[in-house]
């Protein structure tokens, strides 16, 4: 009885220890990307990092489990272990960051030498805290295996409690623990939660007398046993392959209706896992009575490839299912939203998670032939699923992508899993005429994606009868497009992620923060521009005689494709002053040698994911530093999207890094015949006092072509432009005091932006609609209450 509930408090234990491991996982690869970028290619070195990690340590700890007296004491160790490297890394964080500034910009623009520099830096980081986490798997299914006959029951219930823990992990810390807490509460509670499991199995003695009822050994295996068991080792590390780069294309994909908000990921990658869990328990019942576990393996397989085809018919019509569950033409709550987005999520995902799930417990019972070297053989079938799910999630985004497509890449993959199931069933048939019914089906299993997957299923899911798509690319960080609106002729870059828009219609407001910085400044000779979107802020900054050298560093690698169709940029990036870097803006600051007049931002919305790293104070203590001692910063904030705190704490950041600071509003969007107040604020920061010297703004203002420009968008006289001054630097430190700044550790804003309705509950103006519209309209005319309260003169900034 007393062994039993410790085997019971060993896998609730485990449970937890599922939860640590995805609240690790999310804060750091957050905390990395804010050294190494949000580039596809630094987000995969992360992630591979950590997987190689979990590989290299669940094969070093399986090749020694078997002779320990007592695996769960060995366990208890390993988290003990974490823990404290839980509380550590904060400290390699900072290491990390010292040394990528110092020696980063050495790599310059050679690709291959910057990312084996970054993923040098991600190993170092992560690989002692990942090493340990990949032996506590053999350690504690060693202790759970007793006899080979239950081993898939053990394995299964094994996976199935570590991996819910894991979604249960990702959920507290995307909705709850991060957005409330901050990184280094949410850090050290996933520490208290490592200490707690090893303090439970250490003082209350678990597993100690275990070993020698464990280790009895087993039956003899089959003949075929060692065939068998290579086969489904090699099976299972290309379920790991295809497993991650699934989970790569649907995410891309699913973020074009969940939006890529801070929350979509923690979405979908819970989604993803309970999938997991759910195929886990599923083949519980039934795993250990399987007279042919290799033969149900490729079925398992077959079923997987085919399932593409159920989730392909299902993402067609993503946008209305959503609508019609959550009971709504248009959301009207964030309650509402995220059950959406879960549901959307599930709809798409969950029928190839559960087949995954199932294969864990399969790969379990074909390769334990012997429960006392049943840890050795659990860590190795799950090191090579690693080491797969390592190469699938960078094969998907540098090779498949590029090369296939979306849908390509979904087709190859349905292939691969049927090809699989074929070898597993050649194995195990040995009769001519069921062999030849294997065949058709597998032939059919091949054919059948093919046919039920239409050509352009995922360019459909970005047009509608009010707009054609003229420009469609896939590439490996993200997707692009262009709407042409009908009958208008406004054009609108998109991208898959959602991360913003930009076009035509947003001409005047782009073009006014380009012209009014290099304006304040007295010589603006260098200037950097983070975020191209469609090259009117560039193009009206490249239009300054005093410019003579101008960077702009844009994430996205189409933007050369794309300017061209954008009239409105004067086709900016064929100016010889101008040099794009296709690279994360706060990466390329934190390794940058360069040194600025201006810097001007301008950001997707802060809702985005990833986009609230360019407003934090420690993001603005590196701009600052990439600054000459006149140098001027222009940051734009879309207040529409935010309630009154959140604006201060935004402007609070970058209070507390520049000693000048004045607030503008952006003017009207002309393009669309408005003349008021859009809802959107530039803060305007310095390093020295700002001061305007009218004269010599009107000689600058009437060079050619600058006055061509303004006089487009409505800036014809000087007194025009200085009327969008809103408050000076005293006004704004008494609005902002006592708020508290987005910082890195406690960013708030970005989750709190999302929940809103102001934001369309993080969906933008996709989901306004109804009661949302009209909340956003009440939102705009507080943001102009809230100008006029701010109002003060401009004269004292006048010389």
């Amino acid at each position: 009885m007393l062994a039993r509930l410790q085997r019971i408090a060993v896998l609730a234990l485990f449970f937890l220890s599922g939860v640590c491991g995805l609240v690790y996982e999310v804060v750091w690869a957050r905390e990395l990307t804010r050294v190494l970028g949000v580039t596809v290619h630094a987000t995969a070195t992360v992630l591979a990092a950590y997987m190689a990690g979990l590989a290299l340590g669940s094969f070093a700890f399986g090749r020694r489990i078997d002779r320990a007296r007592n695996p769960v004491r060995v366990y208890a160790w390993l988290e003990l272990a974490i823990g404290i490297c839980g509380l550590s890394i904060p400290f390699a964080f900072a290491l990390a960051r010292a040394l990528f500034a110092s020696v980063g910009d050495a790599f310059g623009e050679r690709f291959v030498l910057l990312s084996a520099f970054r993923s040098g830096i991600a190993l170092c980081v992560l690989l002692v805290p990942t090493f340990l986490m990949g032996g506590t798997v053999p350690a504690i299914a060693r202790y759970l295996v007793e006899r080979r006959e239950s081993v898939g029951w053990n394995v299964g219930l094994l996976y199935a409690l570590n991996t819910l823990g894991g979604a249960a992990g990702v959920v507290a810390t995307g909705f709850v623990l991060v957005p409330y807490l901050g990184l280094g509460a949410t850090t050290a509670l996933a520490a208290a939660g490592n200490f707690a499991i090893a303090a439970v199995l250490l003082l209350a003695r678990v597993g100690e007398g275990e070993s020698a009822r464990t280790a009895q050994p087993s039956e003899p295996a089959p003949a075929a046993f060692a065939r068998n068991a290579r086969l489904a080792g090699v099976v299972f590390a290309a379920s790991g392959f295809a497993a991650l780069a699934y989970e790569v294309v649907w995410t891309r994909v699913l973020v074009v209706h969940v939006h890529n908000s801070s929350y979509a990921f923690s979405t979908m990658l819970a989604v993803f896992l309970a999938g997991l869990v759910l195929g886990d328990l599923l083949m519980l019942r039934f795993v250990d009575r399987l007279a042919r576990p290799l033969g149900w393996l490729g079925g398992v397989q077959v079923a997987l490839g085919i399932s593409v085809v159920v989730a392909a018919a299902v993402y067609a019509p993503l946008g209305a299912l959503g609508r019609i569950a959550t009971g709504a033409a248009g959301l009207d709550s964030w309650r509402a939203s995220v059950a959406e987005m879960f549901f959307q999520a599930a709809l798409v995902m969950l029928p190839f998670t559960a087949l995954l799930g199932t294969t864990f417990a399969l790969v379990a019972r074909v390769v334990c032939g012997d429960v006392r070297t049943a840890g050795r053989a659990l860590a190795n079938v799950y090191a090579a699923n690693t080491c797969g799910a390592i190469v699938g999630a960078l094969a998907s985004a540098f090779v498949l992508i590029p090369w296939l497509g979306l849908r390509g890449t979904l087709l190859f993959l349905s292939a691969l899993n049927v090809l699989l199931g074929a070898a597993c069933w050649l194995t195990e048939a040995r009769r001519p005429e069921l062999r030849l019914a294997l065949a058709a089906v597998v032939l059919a299993a091949l054919v059948l994606p093919h046919l039920a997957i239409p050509q352009h299923l995922f360019q459909g899911a970005f047009g509608d009868a009010s707009r054609k798509l003229i420009f469609y690319r896939e590439g490996a960080s993200d997707t692009t497009g262009i709407w042409e609106a009908v009958p208008s002729g406004h054009r609108v870059v998109f991208y898959g992620d959602q991360r913003g828009t930009a076009g035509t219609n947003t001409n005047s407001l782009n073009r006014t923060q380009g012209h009014l910085a290099h304006l304040l400044h007295p010589r603006p000779t260098a200037s950097l521009q983070i975020g191209f979107g469609v090259g009117n802020t560039l193009g009206a900054a490249s239009l300054h005689p005093e410019v003579q050298r101008l960077d702009c560093v844009e994430l996205s690698p189409h933007v050369r494709e794309t300017a061209p169709f954008f009239w409105t940029n004067g086709g900016v990036l064929d100016d010889p002053k101008v040099r794009l870097v296709v690279e994360d803006g706060r990466n390329y600051l934190l390794r940058t040698r360069e040194r600025y007049q201006v810097i001007t931002l301008e950001p997707p919305n802060v809702y985005t994911a990833g986009v609230v790293d360019l407003y934090t104070r420690e993001f603005y203590a590196l701009a600052s530093a990439a600054l000459t001692d006149d140098g001027l910063l222009s940051q734009w904030i879309a207040a529409v999207d935010h309630e009154d705190e959140d604006v201060r704490s935004m402007v609070r950041a970058v209070a507390e890094v520049f000693p000048e600071v004045t607030v503008w509003d952006m003017g009207p969007l002309d393009e669309f015949g408005i003349d008021a107040p859009t809802g959107f604020l530039l803060v305007i920061a310095a390093k020295q006092p700002l001061r305007i010297d009218p004269r010599e703004l009107a000689r600058r203002m009437d060079a050619e072509p600058v006055r061509a420009d303004l006089q487009k968008i409505g800036f014809a006289r000087p007194a025009r432009l200085l009327s969008l001054f809103v408050a000076g630097n005293a006004g704004v430190r008494a609005w902002t005091e006592g708020a508290t700044p987005v910082t890195d550790d406690f960013t708030r804003v970005d989750y709190a932006s999302a929940r809103s309705v102001y934001s369309g509950f993080g969906r933008g103006f996709a989901a306004l609609g109804g009661a949302q519209a009209r909340a956003w309209l009440g939102r705009l005319a507080g943001v102009g209450r809230l100008e006029q309260r701010l109002r003060q003169p401009i004269e004292p900034l006048l010389v």
